[in-house]
């Protein structure tokens, strides 16, 4: 028996570079599915937010994605368990916009040969600005493999718009008056 073979690292699909993470604490599943999580390895990864989750929910009610909210979870439910077998819960309380970029964004993870998305994701969760993902092959034991999975959630999170890490867009730009919690016009932060 061979001993000397290497796990798999689920980064492989993303590109490599110098990226470099912040020390992993000692984890378990939960922490990993965490918001705090989430937050703290894009920041580690030099991802500064340039929203409030606040500014962030007003704009997720100004991204129309021009079908009915049901019937777009559906559709999404259909593609996960059609090119990834297991279907995520937690799916209804993402914000439409995010459900309806969620496939176009896990496809372009993946290898041009690849049929199927390769991992599964058990569940996943809006919380204070980000996509939180649970991966079934998490193993907070396995810091290499942890690190793997972290930059799968950053490049998810970055790809998804709108988003913490990027300023609004025209079609996003009405900003909440957060003394009074109404929505106002603003003039637009226009992202690049």
């Amino acid at each position: 028996m061979n001993t000397n073979i290497k796990r798999r690292s689920p980064g492989d699909p993303l590109p490599t570079g110098s990226r470099t993470m912040a020390p992993m604490r000692s984890r378990n599943l939960w922490d990993l599915f965490s918001a705090q999580h989430h937050l703290e390895i894009l920041r580690a990864a030099g991802h500064t937010p340039r929203l409030t989750p606040t500014e962030l929910t007003a704009a997720f009610g100004h991204a129309n994605v021009g079908i009915d909210r049901q019937k777009l979870i559906n559709q999404t439910k259909m593609f996960f368990s059609t090119m990834a077998i297991l279907v995520p819960k937690g799916l209804e309380n993402v914000p439409s916009c995010w459900i309806s970029q969620l496939p176009r964004v896990l496809l372009s993870t993946c290898k041009p040969h690849w049929d199927r998305i390769p991992y599964m994701i058990t569940g996943v969760a809006a919380t204070e600005g980000v996509l939180c993902i649970r991966f079934a092959q998490d193993d907070p034991a396995d810091q290499e493999l942890v690190q793997g999975w972290d930059e799968l959630r950053i490049q998810i999170n970055l790809a998804l718009t709108p988003n913490l890490w990027r300023l609004l867009k025209p079609r996003h730009e009405q900003r909440p008056n957060t003394r009074k919690g109404e929505l106002r016009e603003q003039p637009s932060r226009i992202s690049l």
